[in-house]
């Protein structure tokens, strides 16, 4: 789903048939001309850019500064038509008007051979720079710009008045800041999830953003399986069912770019976007458990353990990750957008691929990194592609369960959330054995009891895909072998050196031009000689043999963020910041250059 369509979305929830965004203006909604709030903040160019990054095409920014303005017709899915006018000074600053329009839906039928797809703009386009016959006359005309022009003549639209559909409405200016004062409109009460727009088909969850990458956020993507019926285990784990004003403040973070919105009591909500966290015009919510809905139980458990985490599902958006806790001045809560669908890792732009990982018969594949990394997005990833790729049996333990994985025509995937189908990640991984997988996928590896039963799992011809908080391949080889006592540590090592086969380390980095977000990694496969080093406690060696052993497919986390320096994607200050070792980036920097 393109991001502008939960914004249009909103618009049509609230009664609304034009929506005008502005480059550093706020986003502006009309019924029949009167306007009517809507509580988004002024958007940046780059967070505009966002919005339309799936309709406004090279080609059509081109036009766009070349005209100084064009009209087109967009077709958002289950939403319907939109009329489009794009306007634009001498700069890349441009201004955006959206109309609903039912005439162009009435029209489907005579325009069928110039219809567009879902979030794709049509090839005719009206210059409004020069008035509408103002076209292309150097172009054959073909059956586009035939409907199109069928559709001008059936919407006629005045000189000055904006954008106009269906039947006639109130005059509109044309810039999206000329509107004459108009009284607002009292403010609709947040509608509930069961309100949604009349006669709208039942649509997929969004596929994500987010990130981290936004590229991968965009795509339609398939329906998700719907997750089984909750057990009698822990209350902290029972589906809960947003209210009306959380879905919406989701729905407008999700037209925003953002992957995090932060709530407290009484304080007003952020947004995280592209890492940074951003001010969110809307109310400070006064009771989040009535705000999230949870039920009596939750709320007691809540009460006595101090937090809880939750996974739920937004009506039209997908899923999010709830984090509530309580703090000195009230309760808290952390909410997390995630994709509907696992992404591929041409989406996420990987340095390298996995598939030598997946193909592994049995062994521990670590994806580390810090909290916001992405490495719930690369471990379902990897799980993503082993499905389509090989015949196995895909056990998943999780807390709470994030991305939805879909079986191959010869595979099978089982996903059990912590604390809802088993108690904890030890008796859900003892639990695991006796169904038969081929592959354990553990959402995290919190403790010695975990990492024990996930190493023998290991050893016992399965293939278990793990993460871990670790800011690199010998610090997290490390932090496992701490976690035991002394004397248990010889035999750690042992077990891991004969059971691990791979440490992928990644960090996020700010684009240095556009917007978004771009992984560098860190890759150590556990080589005989590696195996060796493990076995002896000899870790300290492991980032020189990150340094020397391309051909063997590692890649130490300096020369992936050399790579992206020296390819642009990267300022040199934030690959600095990200790097173990600031000197050694330097210097492949110099070496590269020289």
């Amino acid at each position: 789903m393109a991001r502008i369509d939960s914004l249009l979305r909103l618009v049509l929830q609230q009664g609304a048939d034009e929506l005008r965004l502005g480059v550093e203006r706020e986003p502006k909604m009309f019924a029949r001309g009167a306007a009517k709030r809507l509580s988004v903040p002024a958007t940046s160019e780059e967070t505009l850019r966002i919005l339309l990054g799936e309709i406004m095409s090279p080609e059509v920014e081109a036009e766009l500064r070349a005209q100084g303005g064009l009209e087109t017709v967009y077709e958002a899915a289950g939403l319907g038509t939109f009329r489009v006018k794009f306007s634009n000074g001498q700069t890349a600053r441009f201004d955006v008007v959206f109309v609903h329009s039912p005439v162009l839906a009435a029209e489907g039928e005579a325009a069928k051979g110039a219809s567009v797809g879902k979030g794709t703009l049509p090839q005719a386009h009206v210059n409004v720079a020069n008035g509408p016959e103002a076209r292309r006359d150097a172009t054959p005309e073909g059956p586009r710009e035939a409907a199109s022009r069928a559709l001008d003549k059936r919407a006629t639209m005045p000189q000055a008045s904006g954008l106009v559909a269906g039947p006639p409405a109130p005059p509109q200016p044309q810039a999206a800041d000329a509107q004459p004062h108009a009284a607002q409109a009292p403010q609709p009460k947040p509608q509930s999830p069961s309100a949604a727009v009349p006669n709208a088909p039942a649509r997929a969850p969004r596929a994500s953003r987010a990130q981290p990458q936004p590229t991968a956020a965009c795509a339609p993507a398939p329906a998700r399986e719907s997750l089984p019926a909750p057990a009698a285990a822990r209350p902290d784990a029972i589906p809960a069912q947003p209210a009306g004003a959380l879905t919406e403040w989701t729905h407008r973070a999700a037209a925003l770019g953002a992957s995090d919105l932060h709530l407290a009591e009484g304080e007003p909500p952020r947004l995280r976007v592209h890492g940074r966290l951003q001010h969110f015009d809307a109310p400070a919510p006064e009771d989040l458990p009535r705000l999230l809905d949870l039920p009596p139980e939750s709320r007691a458990h809540l009460a006595r353990g101090g937090s809880i985490d939750l996974g739920l599902d937004i009506p039209e958006l997908g899923r999010v990750r709830v984090h509530v806790y309580r703090t000195d001045t009230g309760l808290a809560a952390a909410v997390r957008l995630l994709p509907a669908a696992a992404p591929s890792f041409s989406e996420l732009n990987m340095p390298l691929a996995f598939d030598d990982v997946i193909d592994q018969p049995h062994g521990l594949v670590l994806v580390c990194g810090a909290a916001g990394s992405g490495k719930s997005t690369t471990l379902a990833a990897l799980a993503q592609q082993l499905l389509k790729k090989r015949s196995v049996l895909l056990v998943t333990l999780e807390d709470p369960i994030e991305y939805a994985l879909t079986p191959g025509p010869q595979s099978l995937v089982r996903r059990r959330q912590i604390g809802r189908d088993v108690p904890d990640f030890p008796s859900g991984l003892r639990d695991a054995l006796r169904a038969d997988p081929e592959v354990l996928l553990v959402g995290e590896m919190r403790d010695p009891e975990s990492i024990t039963l996930a190493l023998t799992a290991a050893e016992t011809g399965h293939l278990v895909l793990a993460s871990m908080h670790s800011g690199s391949a010998t610090s997290a080889i490390e932090r496992i072998v701490d976690a035991y006592p002394a004397a248990a540590r010889d035999p750690v090592r042992i077990q891991l050196a004969d059971s691990l086969r791979a440490v992928i380390v990644q960090r996020l980095l700010p684009r240095a031009r556009g917007v978004g977000r771009v992984p560098a990694v860190e890759v150590l496969r556990v080589t005989r000689a590696v195996a060796s080093l493990i076995r002896d406690g000899k870790t300290m060696q492991l980032p020189s043999v990150l340094q020397s052993s391309k051909r063997e497919g590692m890649l130490a986390l300096e020369r992936s963020l050399a790579d992206r320096v020296l390819s642009g994607e990267v300022k040199l200050e934030a690959a600095a910041a990200a790097a173990n070792d600031p000197d050694t980036l330097q210097r492949m920097l110099d070496q590269r250059s020289a």
